[in-house]
């Protein structure tokens, strides 16, 4: 089975990013890539945040909830007059 990890190749050396997978001497490796545009970009947590802020709109309650997926189960099992 083939896993994945990732690393930084610098100076000969490989820079695990994650913890470095165990027992590797001696076993056979494949290296792929990564074009520089799929490099990860750095994310600012609080601008994401402020981004999506209302996303969502407004908080239901239980009862609105409820009340919305009874609507729905009632849409599905309406018999539909098609004359």
């Amino acid at each position: 089975m083939i896993k994945q990890y990732e690393a930084i190749y610098k100076n000969g050396q490989l820079q695990w990013i994650y913890p470095p997978p165990v027992a590797i001497e001696n076993r056979r490796v494949m290296v792929s890539l990564a074009d520089e545009e799929d490099e990860p970009k750095s994310v600012d947590i609080t601008v994401l945040l402020s981004q999506t802020r209302g996303s969502l709109g407004h908080r239901m309650t239980m009862e609105e909830i409820d009340r919305d997926v009874s609507n729905m189960r009632d849409e599905w099992t309406r018999k539909w007059d098609l004359s």
